[in-house]
């Protein structure tokens, strides 16, 4: 209001008022948008109003967030969270306008961990038949499944208890499917290498072992037609009788015989054989032209292959017989033995088995001798051998049940060797050489055929005594099997 009082001159005025609004102070806020979320978290907002006074929070999406004024937000679900921050003023501000922040809410990631299974103490490796209780945890803290990714070789059940069938690589999942505020865990797998026997590799390596043993069986088999050459002694007296599972030949005069031999086989595919065999007999005259005797075999054997290994000893005894075919130049000669073997078969990594069998060889020989002049003679022969070989069935290591398996081998030769009569200073000294051909049948390779040869020196130390050294082989083209062998053998007359 305006007032003039007056004087003596002017009266008093009169008040003039005049009225005008006064405005608050505006103020603003400021929001920063705390960008993307996950659930199981509660962060805090955090927003300012230029005015300094306090700010309060809203949530508008209360299905996803929710928030108190003070702005502790709560995650409720995955999805869009929208806040909205206000001030509403005092007698100095005015109110703030609001301001609105929109983020994403994601599900709470999970991991896995996966141990890694052993085996129980003193075994280094699983086998076919064992089995495992799985551990894995998520760092949700919910339960793990599992799945066999391999069912040909384990099989795991609900409770995480994983089983063994069959060697090979085993492979198993651990999973976490995750919830609706979880995502669900990366898959994570472990592959569990599975020892212990497979049957088929098992049947295989024996197979192998009586196939291999037979073709060295037959290649090593000695020469008897040789022991003809004597002509009956003075005094012979044969019997022959049955204890049991013993047949003796008794003899009074003839020839007692010894022979060392062995032989190296090596086949495509990484497969290679060590043979040794000792044999030994005593025979009685029937008459000039005609011997019966008993003979016997002591072998081993070492096969190596890249499924495993197996070796064993074996022994054969039985009869064999020698006769020149009237006055003609030919010799007849065959055997017939039979015995047992004793293996141990073991795939790679993997303890050995012990397998037990019988086997038989039948062996027939016609051969001559023909003069070309009084130091060389030719000597055509051929011959035919059979044999048979059964392992009985067995429990491989880890308790495996292997079926029993019975072989058959065949073979047929056909050849034509040399003899070269001279002398040194010990007496006779004979030097001979073959070539021939050999065809066999066997359950692992099928029919093959190809070349056969042998050397030999046999020297004579008096009429009682001599000692022959051979090198024989074979070269299987169709099989690609090259053999080869070597032996020494003793003739003593007593």
């Amino acid at each position: 209001a305006a007032d003039q009082a007056g004087n003596a001159t002017f009266a008093a005025a009169t008040r003039v008022s005049r009225s005008f609004a006064v405005d608050k102070t505006a103020q603003a806020i400021t929001f920063a948008n705390p960008g993307p979320q996950v659930l199981g978290t509660s962060p805090t907002l955090v927003a300012t109003a230029d005015s300094g006074l306090a700010v309060s929070f809203t949530s508008l999406s209360p299905a996803i967030c929710t928030i108190t004024p003070a702005g502790a937000l709560t995650l409720v679900a995955a999805g869009t969270c929208e806040v909205q921050a206000d001030q509403p003023g005092n007698a100095t501000f005015g109110p703030a306008l609001p301001v609105t922040q929109r983020f994403a809410v994601d599900q709470m990631g999970q991991t896995i961990t996966f141990l890694d299974p052993v085996p129980e103490p003193g075994k280094a490796a699983f086998v076919a038949g064992d089995q495992v209780t799985l551990s894995a945890t998520a760092s949700s803290g919910l339960p793990v499944a599992f799945t066999g990714l391999t069912p040909e070789t384990c099989a795991v059940s609900a409770e995480g208890v994983l089983r063994f069938v069959k060697p090979g690589p085993c492979s198993v999942a651990a999973d976490q499917a995750g919830t609706a505020a979880i995502q669900a865990a990366a898959r994570v797998t472990k592959t569990i290498q599975v020892g212990g026997v497979d049957p088929a590799v098992e049947v295989d390596l024996v197979t192998k072992m009586q196939t291999a043993r037979a073709r060295a069986l037959v290649l090593n088999q000695p020469d008897l037609t040789s022991l003809l050459e004597g002509g009956a002694p003075d005094s012979t007296a044969l019997t022959v009788s049955s204890k049991g599972a013993t047949v003796d030949l008794i003899r009074v005069g003839g020839p007692v015989w010894l022979r060392l031999s062995g032989s190296l086989t090596e086949q495509t595919g990484g497969m290679r054989d060590h043979y040794a065999q000792f044999s030994f007999g005593t025979h009685a005259y029937l008459g000039p032209q005609t011997i019966l005797g008993l003979m016997g075999t002591l072998d081993t054997m070492r096969l190596s292959d890249p499924l495993g290994r197996t070796e064993g000893e074996g022994w054969l005894i039985g009869p064999y017989l020698v006769t020149r075919l009237g006055d003609s130049q030919l010799v007849f000669e065959m055997r017939a033995l039979g015995g047992q073997t004793q293996d141990r078969v073991a795939q790679q990594g993997q303890t050995a088995a012990t397998v037990t069998g019988e086997r038989s060889l039948l062996m027939a020989k016609l051969s001559g001798a023909y003069a070309l002049n009084p130091q060389l003679t030719l000597t055509p022969s051929m011959s035919i051998a059979a044999v048979k070989q059964a392992n009985a069935a067995y429990l491989a290591a880890g308790g495996t049940p292997i079926a029993a398996v019975e072989t058959t081998y065949r073979e047929q030769t056909m050849g034509l060797g040399v003899e070269y009569a001279t002398s040194n200073a010990n007496g006779p000294l004979t030097l001979s050489g073959g070539l021939g051909w050999f065809g066999s049948e066997d359950a692992m390779n099928g029919a093959g055929q190809g070349l056969s040869y042998n050397l030999g020196i046999a020297q004579d130390f008096g009429p009682d005594a001599n000692l022959n050294l051979d090198l024989t082989g074979q070269r299987d083209f169709d099989n690609k099997i090259d053999r080869i062998g070597v032996s020494l053998s003793f003739q003593a007359e007593f």
